[in-house]
Protein backbone atom coordinates (compact mmCIF):
# COMPACT_ATOMS: atom_id res chain seq x y z
CA UNK A 1 0.00 0.00 0.00
CA UNK A 2 2.84 2.22 0.58
CA UNK A 3 3.68 2.56 -3.42
CA UNK A 4 0.31 3.24 -4.39
CA UNK A 5 -1.83 6.29 -4.38
CA UNK A 6 -4.81 6.00 -1.59
CA UNK A 7 -7.50 5.97 -4.21
CA UNK A 8 -6.03 2.84 -5.08
CA UNK A 9 -5.72 0.64 -2.32
CA UNK A 10 -7.78 -2.54 -1.91
CA UNK A 11 -10.02 -2.88 1.15
CA UNK A 12 -7.02 -4.73 2.63
CA UNK A 13 -4.71 -2.14 2.12
CA UNK A 14 -6.99 0.15 3.76
CA UNK A 15 -6.61 -1.72 7.09
CA UNK A 16 -2.95 -1.77 6.74
CA UNK A 17 -2.69 2.22 6.56
CA UNK A 18 -5.31 2.52 9.01
CA UNK A 19 -3.52 -0.03 12.07
CA UNK A 20 -0.54 1.53 10.52
CA UNK A 21 -0.83 5.34 11.16
CA UNK A 22 -2.97 4.11 14.30
CA UNK A 23 0.19 2.19 15.64
CA UNK A 24 2.64 4.97 14.76
CA UNK A 25 0.24 8.13 16.27
CA UNK A 26 0.00 6.22 19.27
CA UNK A 27 -3.37 5.58 19.02
CA UNK A 28 -5.00 2.87 21.51
CA UNK A 29 -5.14 -0.16 19.16
CA UNK A 30 -7.56 -2.17 21.65
CA UNK A 31 -10.06 1.60 20.88
CA UNK A 32 -9.31 1.32 17.02
CA UNK A 33 -12.38 0.23 15.43
CA UNK A 34 -10.70 -0.62 12.57
CA UNK A 35 -13.58 -3.56 11.36
CA UNK A 36 -15.24 -0.51 10.14
CA UNK A 37 -13.63 0.08 7.47
CA UNK A 38 -13.52 -3.44 6.39
CA UNK A 39 -15.72 -3.44 3.57
CA UNK A 40 -14.18 0.17 2.17
CA UNK A 41 -11.88 0.53 -0.79
CA UNK A 42 -9.28 3.14 -1.19
CA UNK A 43 -11.79 4.80 -3.48
CA UNK A 44 -14.39 5.12 -1.41
CA UNK A 45 -11.97 5.77 1.90
CA UNK A 46 -10.67 8.87 -0.31
CA UNK A 47 -14.47 10.43 -0.87
CA UNK A 48 -15.42 9.71 2.54
CA UNK A 49 -16.21 13.54 4.38
CA UNK A 50 -14.72 13.75 8.47
CA UNK A 51 -18.47 13.76 9.36
CA UNK A 52 -18.31 9.89 7.75
CA UNK A 53 -14.56 9.27 9.61
CA UNK A 54 -16.33 10.05 12.85
CA UNK A 55 -19.68 7.72 12.09
CA UNK A 56 -17.17 5.14 11.69
CA UNK A 57 -14.68 5.41 14.19
CA UNK A 58 -15.92 8.25 17.09
CA UNK A 59 -13.17 8.60 18.73
CA UNK A 60 -9.98 8.79 16.41
CA UNK A 61 -11.96 9.63 13.03
CA UNK A 62 -10.91 13.24 13.15
CA UNK A 63 -7.35 12.33 13.45
CA UNK A 64 -7.39 9.60 10.60
CA UNK A 65 -9.07 11.71 8.50
CA UNK A 66 -6.86 14.61 8.78
CA UNK A 67 -3.77 12.57 8.36
CA UNK A 68 -5.56 11.32 5.05
CA UNK A 69 -5.86 14.22 3.86
CA UNK A 70 -2.32 15.44 4.34
CA UNK A 71 -1.53 12.06 2.56
CA UNK A 72 -3.01 13.11 -0.56
CA UNK A 73 -1.95 16.60 -0.50
CA UNK A 74 1.91 15.60 -0.37
CA UNK A 75 2.38 16.47 3.42
CA UNK A 76 2.56 13.83 4.75
CA UNK A 77 4.79 10.26 3.78
CA UNK A 78 3.16 7.18 4.43
CA UNK A 79 6.06 6.24 6.75
CA UNK A 80 7.29 9.03 8.77
CA UNK A 81 10.18 7.04 10.59
CA UNK A 82 12.86 6.48 8.31
CA UNK A 83 13.66 2.92 9.46
CA UNK A 84 10.46 1.32 9.08
CA UNK A 85 9.93 2.98 5.57
CA UNK A 86 9.62 0.53 2.85
CA UNK A 87 13.12 -0.76 1.25
CA UNK A 88 13.45 -3.20 -2.04
CA UNK A 89 14.12 -6.43 -1.08
CA UNK A 90 16.59 -8.98 -3.27
CA UNK A 91 13.42 -9.71 -5.44
CA UNK A 92 12.72 -6.26 -6.85
CA UNK A 93 9.73 -5.77 -4.93
CA UNK A 94 8.84 -3.58 -1.54
CA UNK A 95 9.25 -4.99 1.92
CA UNK A 96 8.81 -3.58 5.63
CA UNK A 97 11.09 -5.00 7.98
CA UNK A 98 13.65 -3.22 9.36
CA UNK A 99 16.37 -6.02 9.65
CA UNK A 100 19.28 -5.49 7.57
CA UNK A 101 19.27 -8.28 5.70
CA UNK A 102 18.29 -12.06 4.64
CA UNK A 103 20.68 -13.62 6.77
CA UNK A 104 20.03 -12.21 9.41
CA UNK A 105 16.22 -12.60 9.33
CA UNK A 106 16.33 -16.22 9.02
CA UNK A 107 18.11 -16.15 12.36
CA UNK A 108 14.39 -15.98 13.32
CA UNK A 109 13.08 -18.97 12.22
CA UNK A 110 14.22 -22.75 12.86
CA UNK A 111 14.71 -24.26 9.05
CA UNK A 112 12.24 -22.21 7.80
CA UNK A 113 11.72 -23.75 4.16
CA UNK A 114 10.85 -27.02 6.14
CA UNK A 115 8.00 -24.80 8.16
CA UNK A 116 4.64 -25.56 7.39
CA UNK A 117 2.78 -21.84 6.97
CA UNK A 118 0.95 -22.10 10.25
CA UNK A 119 3.95 -22.73 12.14
CA UNK A 120 5.62 -19.75 10.09
CA UNK A 121 2.30 -17.37 11.11
CA UNK A 122 3.02 -18.73 14.91
CA UNK A 123 6.62 -18.05 14.99
CA UNK A 124 6.15 -14.63 13.75
CA UNK A 125 3.57 -14.09 16.39
CA UNK A 126 6.07 -15.14 19.15
CA UNK A 127 8.51 -12.73 17.54
CA UNK A 128 9.23 -9.28 18.58
CA UNK A 129 11.11 -8.91 15.62
CA UNK A 130 7.67 -9.03 13.77
CA UNK A 131 4.86 -8.89 16.06
CA UNK A 132 3.06 -6.40 16.76
CA UNK A 133 4.03 -4.64 14.04
CA UNK A 134 3.54 -7.04 11.01
CA UNK A 135 1.30 -9.44 12.66
CA UNK A 136 -0.54 -9.39 16.59
CA UNK A 137 -2.26 -11.01 18.78
CA UNK A 138 -5.92 -9.96 19.51
CA UNK A 139 -6.34 -12.55 21.90
CA UNK A 140 -3.24 -14.94 22.86
CA UNK A 141 -4.43 -17.44 25.06
CA UNK A 142 -7.16 -18.16 22.75
CA UNK A 143 -4.55 -18.02 19.93
CA UNK A 144 -7.07 -15.03 18.19
CA UNK A 145 -4.63 -13.15 15.55
CA UNK A 146 -4.65 -10.07 13.36
CA UNK A 147 -2.71 -9.38 9.74
CA UNK A 148 -1.37 -5.61 10.44
CA UNK A 149 0.84 -5.64 7.77
CA UNK A 150 -0.89 -8.38 5.59
CA UNK A 151 1.24 -8.52 2.31
CA UNK A 152 4.55 -7.20 4.18
CA UNK A 153 4.21 -10.86 5.99
CA UNK A 154 3.13 -12.90 2.59
CA UNK A 155 6.40 -10.92 0.88
CA UNK A 156 8.66 -12.61 3.99
CA UNK A 157 6.84 -15.67 3.68
CA UNK A 158 7.48 -15.73 -0.06
CA UNK A 159 11.51 -14.88 0.55
CA UNK A 160 11.87 -18.16 2.70
CA UNK A 161 9.93 -20.33 0.01
CA UNK A 162 12.24 -18.61 -2.84
CA UNK A 163 8.31 -17.06 -4.16
CA UNK A 164 8.96 -13.47 -4.91
CA UNK A 165 5.19 -13.56 -6.89
CA UNK A 166 3.77 -14.18 -2.99
CA UNK A 167 1.23 -11.93 -2.24
CA UNK A 168 -1.73 -11.76 0.53
CA UNK A 169 -4.26 -12.91 -1.62
CA UNK A 170 -2.31 -16.45 -2.34
CA UNK A 171 -1.14 -16.71 1.30
CA UNK A 172 -4.72 -16.34 2.58
CA UNK A 173 -5.87 -18.71 0.11
CA UNK A 174 -3.07 -21.51 1.55
CA UNK A 175 -4.45 -20.92 5.03
CA UNK A 176 -7.87 -22.09 3.93
CA UNK A 177 -6.05 -26.08 3.85
CA UNK A 178 -5.73 -25.88 7.22
CA UNK A 179 -9.68 -24.96 7.73
CA UNK A 180 -11.16 -28.59 7.31
CA UNK A 181 -7.88 -29.77 9.03
CA UNK A 182 -8.83 -28.24 12.29
CA UNK A 183 -5.77 -25.94 12.61
CA UNK A 184 -6.84 -22.58 11.67
CA UNK A 185 -10.31 -20.71 11.40
CA UNK A 186 -11.04 -17.56 9.88
CA UNK A 187 -12.80 -14.65 12.74
CA UNK A 188 -16.91 -14.15 11.46
CA UNK A 189 -17.31 -10.71 10.36
CA UNK A 190 -13.50 -9.22 11.13
CA UNK A 191 -11.09 -9.02 7.76
CA UNK A 192 -7.34 -10.12 8.68
CA UNK A 193 -8.37 -11.79 12.05
CA UNK A 194 -7.96 -15.39 12.01
CA UNK A 195 -7.99 -18.10 15.12
CA UNK A 196 -5.45 -21.21 16.15
CA UNK A 197 -7.26 -23.92 17.72
CA UNK A 198 -7.02 -25.49 20.63
CA UNK A 199 -4.92 -28.74 19.02
CA UNK A 200 -2.56 -26.11 17.41
CA UNK A 201 -1.65 -24.22 19.82
CA UNK A 202 -0.79 -26.75 22.16
CA UNK A 203 1.41 -28.44 19.27
CA UNK A 204 3.23 -25.36 18.77
CA UNK A 205 3.45 -24.39 21.87
CA UNK A 206 4.86 -27.69 23.27
CA UNK A 207 7.30 -27.62 20.40
CA UNK A 208 8.36 -24.64 21.02
CA UNK A 209 8.39 -24.82 25.07
CA UNK A 210 5.88 -21.71 25.53
CA UNK A 211 3.98 -21.56 28.57
CA UNK A 212 1.48 -18.55 29.02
Amino acid sequence: WTRKHPENWNSEEVLDWLIYTGQEKGLNMSELRAEAFQNICGAELCRLSMDEFRNLEPKYGKSLYEMLRNLLSGKLSPFNNPSSSPVRSQYGSPTFYTMTNRKQESQHFNNAKNQHLWEFIFDCLVNPAYNPQYLRWENQRDGVFRFVQSEAVAQLWGGFKNNENMTYEKLSRAMRHYYKRGILERVEGRRLVYKFSRKAMDRAREKRHITL
